[in-house]
């Protein structure tokens, strides 16, 4: 068994007006023998100074001189992870002082669900409460295979798993140089096809950070149907894939 109970996996991009207080809040929660994995995508705003001078040896550094996109860096830092139990963080969120007791609580009393997600609390730039309702939260959480190609309910920010399921989840499928497909859309599409439980925390164990750099907005039509051919596709080849550990 893994020495290590618990890794976090981030992936950094110039980040730095945001890194200290996810970092802060994530760590407070962790064991001396837990790890946070950072994969720095070629950042060009101090946040790689930043982490170089973090003074915690829980944090795990690996710097990319190229930037190749966040799955790319979210798959590098899942198969440097050593943990039993695995956490998905962006770098601009902060975690409640309940999320990591909660999700591993539940982990510990349904031996059957591997991957969790939650629901979110949003925050605006300078970390205050916003009014409005977080889209993600309105959806009642499907995990069927069908469901989650018409839309993802698996929210990567807010995820963990059991290590056991990686090596049904990676290598994530990718086009070109950037992955086409967003890790947390194919780990909720790859869980259907293996049959592995999922479910949704209803309490919100996140504070989701809106601000101008926020990826958003819907795709095209043509495009919409463009990612969900090309997700039947890697679904395909990756039907029988259940292969060693990614980690080995």
């Amino acid at each position: 068994m893994s020495e290590r109970r618990i890794s976090v996996c981030m992936a950094t991009y110039n980040g730095l007006p945001y890194l200290h207080e996810q970092l802060t809040s994530i760590l407070a929660q962790l064991d001396l023998c837990d790890e946070v994995i950072i994969v720095d995508d070629g950042s060009t705003d101090g946040t790689r100074e930043f982490l170089s001078q973090y003074p915690d040896p829980r944090l795990k550094l690996i710097f990319r001189e190229k930037n190749t996109g966040p799955v790319r860096a979210f798959e590098d830092a899942l198969c440097k992870s050593h943990g039993e139990y695995i956490f998905l963080s962006d770098q601009d969120d902060v975690w409640p002082d309940t999320k990591v007791k909660t999700y591993m609580e539940i982990f510990a009393a349904n031996s059957q669900v591997k991957i969790l997600c939650s629901r979110v609390s949003l925050i605006d730039q300078q970390g205050k409460p916003l009014a409005e309702k977080a889209p993600e939260n309105e959806r009642p959480f499907r995990t069927g295979l069908i469901s989650n190609l018409l839309h993802n309910y698996y929210q990567g920010s807010t995820m963990a798993m059991r290590a056991s399921v990686l090596p049904d989840m990676l290598p994530f499928p990718c086009g070109g140089e950037h992955c086409q497909l967003l890790h947390d859309f194919w780990i909720g599409l790859r869980a259907a096809q293996c049959g592995h439980q999922a479910m949704r925390i209803e309490e919100p164990q996140l504070f989701y950070r809106r601000h101008g750099n926020n990826i958003s907005g819907r795709l095209p039509l043509q495009r919409q149907l463009e990612k969900r051919l090309r997700a039947l596709a890697a679904l395909w080849l990756h039907r029988r894939n259940s292969g060693s550990d990614p980690r080995a």
